[in-house]
């Protein structure tokens, strides 16, 4: 008579735990596609976002944006045409530009999902992209029109593909994972700081595996790709163009080096700040290669990002989906923390605690809550859209406008859709071309070369010189108030206006 043993009651509890894990990826990923669709235009595009999509778009041919922004800005095409081809099939608009990141963020929570499973199993896998799907941080960098989000797509697809070459010793996948970072290095140059740790991991851990000649075929793969770009416009006689746009990033520089640890780290919320504590905990014990990989694709690159000249708050995205990993798996099995065994219905709670903690912060950095206005990092320069817009309907084809700086001469030419200058140029920008000040407004509006003034608030803050300077022109050249947008404010009980943004219609 053959008798068949009972199951192990902990295998039992793990089996029945799989229905409710798989619930809570699928309530998870629904909830956090819808964060990252909530309220998308609720604030217009900043300088920067305008400038990107503005260059898409010029990129892809849209006459309305070609004689306004260049074509070619030497860094980061491949996600101009990405961005370019969406806004020439749904429209030029910051909610098809919007919407476009969001989808590069969704689609980064599902190449974790895959990163994870590759190194670790199901389970960490959904822990890790439920943590990454309600990561504050990932949350504000995927509604940011920035070139950081489809590399940071790039990289983690990189990741995953090295990690599934771990597992299954298939090695003809190295040059794949080496290709896919060369693409994201096409995207944006700055991530040219996470080839050291992925050739260097691969080679000493993997070397029986792959072998050197899969080695040698992966480095020429990955130059072969990064290199497409910046050999396209030596080849076109435009190498000016890139080497212009590598001097802006690499000698103007932006942001200081506590950037990072002011913002971008309280932003990854407290779940994934513990998770990340724990798994510091059990590295003590032992580091597999899986944590070797992790660590590497965190450490180095973060390390070389402090030192990089431009820092930006959306740079840290190709982190991101490693941190979830790394904190995903102790919060994915507690027991191995705790040292002793827990239910599975426990360890459950556990992580719906941890998802409901990041989905909580997330919300509140989104600004839905009405008693926290966010976390200061959604784009966006009040009544810059608006007063865009209005220029767009009211003043003629053709017309030339000046403003304070360029960084909202950007603004006005994405929505107004008119030629803009700027008394200032952008410090961060300085050997981009459109992106200089404009030399002789005075000639310039002299001679009906210049027709309108476009003042604003916040350019005026910070450069009150040449606000100063912008209402003198105004002044001189009879300026006639043909536009204002005000804002409100509360002061001690009593409610005033004040100008946000005036354009004035000059005559020589």
């Amino acid at each position: 008579m053959l008798v068949l043993a009972a199951p192990p009651p902990a295998l039992v509890e793990r089996v029945r735990a799989e229905p409710v894990l798989a619930g809570l990826l699928v309530a998870g990923t629904v909830l956090a596609f819808a964060l990252r669709f909530w309220g998308l235009t609720a604030v217009g595009l900043d300088s920067r976002e305008a400038s990107a999509a503005g260059e898409a778009a010029s990129l892809v041919g849209l006459s309305a944006f070609t004689d306004l922004f260049p074509s070619a800005r030497g860094d980061g095409q491949f996600f101009d045409l990405v961005l370019g081809a969406a806004l020439g099939l749904f429209g030029a608009t910051d909610l098809t530009a919007r919407v476009v990141v969001a989808v590069l963020g969704v689609l980064t929570v599902g190449a974790t999902y895959l990163a994870a499973r590759n190194l670790y199993g199901t389970r960490e896998a959904v822990v890790a992209s439920l943590l990454l799907g309600f990561m504050p941080y990932h949350l504000l960098v995927s509604r940011l029109v920035s070139s950081d989000v489809l590399a940071g797509l790039l990289l983690t697809l990189a990741l995953a593909t090295t990690a599934y070459f771990a597992r299954t010793e298939r090695a003809q996948w190295i040059p794949v994972a080496a290709a896919l970072l060369g693409l994201a290095v096409a995207t944006e140059v700055s991530v040219v700081v996470f080839v050291a740790p992925f050739f260097l991991v691969v080679a000493h851990a993997r070397w029986k595996s792959v072998g050197r000649r899969t080695l040698v075929l992966s480095a020429m793969t990955f130059c072969l790709v990064a290199l497409a770009q910046p050999l396209s416009y030596l080849f076109n006689g435009q190498g000016a163009v890139w080497g212009g746009a590598i001097a802006s990033e690499l000698i103007a520089g932006q942001g200081t080096w506590y950037v990072y640890f002011v913002e971008v780290v309280p932003a990854l919320g407290a779940s994934v700040l513990v998770g990340l504590l724990a798994a510091a905990v059990l590295a003590r014990r032992q580091v597999s290669w899986s944590e070797a990989l992790l660590g590497a694709w965190i450490v180095v690159p973060f390390v070389l990002l402090l030192i990089w000249p431009e820092r930006a708050f959306a740079r840290l995205a190709g982190i991101a989906p490693p941190l979830a990993i790394l904190a995903a798996r102790p919060l994915a099995d507690l027991s191995t923390v705790l040292g002793r065994p827990l239910r599975q219905s426990s360890q459950l709670a556990a992580i719906a605690v941890a998802c409901g903690v990041l989905a909580g912060s997330s919300v509140l950095a989104l600004g839905i809550v009405p008693a926290v206005a966010g976390s200061g990092q959604l784009p966006g320069l009040i009544g810059a859209r608006d007063s865009a817009l209005w220029v767009d309907e009211h003043v003629p084809r053709g017309a030339t406008l000046l403003t304070t700086d360029t960084s909202f001469a950007e603004v006005l030419e994405f929505y107004g859709r008119r030629q803009s200058l700027g008394l200032v140029g952008d410090p961060d920008a300085a050997f981009v071309p459109g992106r200089t000040p404009v030399a002789n407004p005075d000639l310039l509006i002299r001679h009906s070369a210049i027709q309108y003034i476009v003042w604003e608030a916040y350019s005026a803050g910070s450069q009150p010189e040449a606000s100063d300077r912008l209402l003198a022109y105004a002044e001189r050249y009879n300026g006639r108030e043909i536009y204002r947008f005000e804002g409100e404010r509360d002061s001690d009980g009593v409610r005033s206006t004040f100008p946000i943004t005036i354009v004035f219609e000059v005559r020589p």
